[in-house]
């Protein structure tokens, strides 16, 4: 009788943890078919679209680079482009908010800050009129 106790209550723990085993198993299999559906909706896709945008403008704005004496604006707006293509490309890898706040944290607030001060003047710069524009009138003199 009590062999029998044994053999029952051994079948009982046994069947307690092929069941305890089989529920983890199911749960870890939906906690990564979950994970990868989370994945999917981080818009992998456009973050790489978008940084490979930037790099391509990036690429593009070297070869002005020879030239930045002559056509500043060509380069600055390429290279500019690019830059904010390329940072704005990691939006998509998190919430936009949180992304915000994560440029400005103490640690990173002047790295941001001389940032956006760049890309700014970078925008100045593409708007003011080239030298060869100044040396030359293209409006006909009255006199």
């Amino acid at each position: 009788e009590k062999n029998e106790e044994s053999k029952e209550e051994k079948r009982g723990f046994l069947k307690k943890c092929t069941t305890a085993f089989s529920n983890r198993i199911f749960s870890a299999g939906s906690s990564i078919k979950s994970s990868v559906s989370s994945l999917y909706n981080r818009n992998y896709r456009y973050f790489a679209i978008t940084f490979i945008a930037g790099v391509v403008l990036l690429v593009m704005s070297s070869f002005f680079l020879p030239l930045v004496v002559i056509l500043p604006q060509k380069f600055c707006l390429l290279f500019t482009l690019g830059s904010i293509c390329m940072m704005g490309s990691f939006v998509f890898l998190q919430d936009p908010y949180e992304y915000m706040k994560s440029l400005f944290q103490s640690e990173k607030l002047v790295y941001s800050c001389c940032y956006i001060f760049s890309i700014l003047a970078s925008c100045l710069l593409y708007t003011s009129p080239s030298p060869r524009d100044l040396s030359t009138s293209r409006m006909p003199s009255s006199a």
